[in-house]
């Protein structure tokens, strides 16, 4: 927060009326949130597919996994390459 005004706080250039922290959004029609269900067998596949749901970065997991699926299926080469961290 940079500072407060009479109208209320400057964050990072936005003006928010007084006793407002935040804007609120709805997030209708966005995935609940969750994961696999620890009581039930689960396969590999499954996991993966439950990482859909679980959280951020186990989104972009499963999209990454979506989308080597699919170039699995149309007979693509893949090259695979990592970051050093």
């Amino acid at each position: 927060m940079k500072g407060k005004g009479k109208e209320g706080y400057a964050v990072r250039g936005l003006r928010l009326p007084k006793g407002e922290l935040a804007r609120s959004v709805t997030l209708e029609g966005w995935p609940e949130v969750r994961g696999p269900d620890p009581e039930k067998d689960i396969s590999v596949r499954s996991f993966v597919d439950a990482m859909a749901t679980t959280g951020f970065q186990a989104t972009q997991l499963h999209r990454a996994t979506q989308i080597i699926r699919s170039m699995r299926r149309e007979g693509a080469t893949i090259f695979w390459g990592s970051r050093a961290i």
